[in-house]
């Protein structure tokens, strides 16, 4: 509809102030925030501590969370029980509807930032196997990812997929960095600048020096799309 390619839309979405100034939203039919749906004889969860127990026996089924940190910051919703879901070797991955950034870094950042915020404490994400709080996020997103998506991703290995993300050694954040500090430079010290250098998708050369192939066309295509939008 923002791009003019349709007139109308249906669909359930909550109403925000933010997005009523770009969309004519009806009149709501539902005030209901967010809420938890139970069965009408179950009797196992009536506060939220009842939902304790959900999250074991949800993490058990081995279902993979999608986490949006920064959309969650955007839109008020709230802050996960990242800790209580770990506890219980829940799966987890990372994603973004956000319209204020799409950046891997900063959506790991804003989750263990937001951890800290909320517990009082550091280093929330770091677990046994991988001290280095950025190396555990990023690896337990690959791995959530890859088992949500059903890409063979998860890692270097036969049978996985050729995706790899080279980061630029030069950059200020990287600089005189050991090998394990690296992901800690991309994700905590690079400041809303890019420390990826090249990407490849199963083999194929999508970033180079630090720019995606269609990022010129990309950009023409936002101007556009603002120019629709006030018009």
């Amino acid at each position: 509809m923002n791009a003019h390619r349709a007139d109308i839309a249906v669909s359930a979405i909550y109403i925000t102030p933010a997005r009523a100034e770009v969309v004519d939203f009806t009149h709501a039919y539902l005030s209901g925030g967010l809420v938890a749906l139970v069965k009408d004889n179950n009797t196992s969860i009536n506060t939220l501590a009842n939902l304790v127990r959900e999250y074991q026996k949800a993490a058990s089924t081995g279902v993979v969370v999608g986490l949006c940190p920064t959309t969650e910051g955007n839109l008020g919703d709230g802050i996960f029980d990242y800790p209580l879901w770990r506890k219980h070797q829940g799966r987890w991955g990372m994603g973004s509807d956000s319209n204020a950034t799409v950046s891997v870094a900063e959506e790991l950042l804003m989750l263990e930032y937001s951890q800290r915020f909320h517990l009082r404490q550091r280093n929330i994400g770091a677990s046994d196997d991988h001290p280095e709080v950025a190396t555990a996020l990023y690896l337990g997103a690959v791995s959530g990812g890859a088992q949500a998506s059903g890409c063979n991703v998860d890692g270097i290995a036969s049978g996985q997929c050729a995706d790899f993300v080279e980061l630029d050694v030069n950059h200020h954040a990287m600089a005189l960095l050991p090998v394990e500090k690296a992901l800690a430079g991309h994700i905590f010290g690079s400041s809303r600048t890019s420390v990826i250098q090249r990407v490849w998708t199963r083999g194929q050369l999508r970033v180079s020096h630090n720019q995606h192939l269609l990022h010129e066309r990309a950009l023409e295509d936002v101007v556009k799309v603002r120019q629709q939008l006030f018009a």
